[in-house]
């Protein structure tokens, strides 16, 4: 349903955009930011369906996690392409 899509669109950006008011998160687009996390849930929620083993679902839950948090890049690096 359209309209639970937009709700959970927008909750997600006001709850981004408290934590950059507050300085928890980066200045960062909270549209685009809420899109990658909706993106990173729907992956986890997908994986989740096609192999339900719990002990591999919580190192998913981890990685993942991780992926939202922390980002890809090695923190010892600097380098940008």
């Amino acid at each position: 349903d359209i309209k639970f899509h937009q709700t959970l669109q927008r909750k997600i950006e006001d709850v981004i955009s408290s934590g950059i008011a507050r300085g928890a998160f980066r200045n960062m687009d909270p549209h685009v930011v809420a899109l990658a996390v909706r993106a990173t849930l729907h992956a986890l929620v997908v994986s989740a369906a096609q192999a339900p083993q719990e002990d591999l679902l919580e190192r998913r839950v981890a990685d993942f996690e991780q992926l939202i948090f922390n980002g890809i890049l090695n923190p010892r690096e600097n380098n940008h392409a």
